[in-house]
């Protein structure tokens, strides 16, 4: 489950590596806080509500104490397997 919220200047945290948001939660399942700019906002949004959203990667350090930073996150209309 991820919460995701537009912001006007999303920053790179405060953290010793540079994250996009983090996992706040990782059991019983994975719950992810991320910020993005209002332009990224409306673009998943238009996706995610036209049912057009069909995947989203993330790529996040490893999981310490039950959190983890999420280092880098996309969204997309088609399978990784998909040529066309």
């Amino acid at each position: 489950m991820f919460q995701i919220s537009p912001a006007n200047e999303p920053d790179t945290g405060n953290a010793e590596r540079p994250n996009v948001g983090a996992f706040i939660s990782v059991k019983p399942e994975f719950q992810g806080v991320i910020d993005m700019t209002e332009g990224h906002f409306q673009q998943l949004l238009t996706l995610a509500a036209s049912g057009r959203l069909a995947w989203c990667y993330v790529a996040f350090t490893t999981p310490y104490r039950r959190s983890a930073l999420i280092v880098s996150v996309s969204f997309d209309t088609r399978p990784p397997d998909d040529e066309g």
